[in-house]
């Protein structure tokens, strides 16, 4: 069976909604790690964490839902 990553680097040039994913979650992790790095965070703030965890497992599912279809 194909690694998550080669399906995924195997996949994204001709998949336009799974590279279009792949990036929005990405830029997720990226922004995540930048605002829990903060030492404190206001409620909006830790909303906002909580908001953006939500969205970056949605776009987990979503990739695994179409590399699904590739193996």
């Amino acid at each position: 069976m194909l690694s998550r990553d080669l399906l995924i680097r195997s996949h994204a040039k001709n998949d336009a909604e799974l590279s279009r994913l792949v990036t929005e979650h990405r830029d997720l992790d990226r922004d995540l790690e930048q605002l829990e790095s903060q030492r404190w965070l206001t409620p909006t703030e830790q909303a906002r964490v909580k908001h953006m965890k939500r969205l970056k497992l949605q776009r987990r599912d979503a990739i695994d839902a179409i590399l699904e279809r590739y193996r």
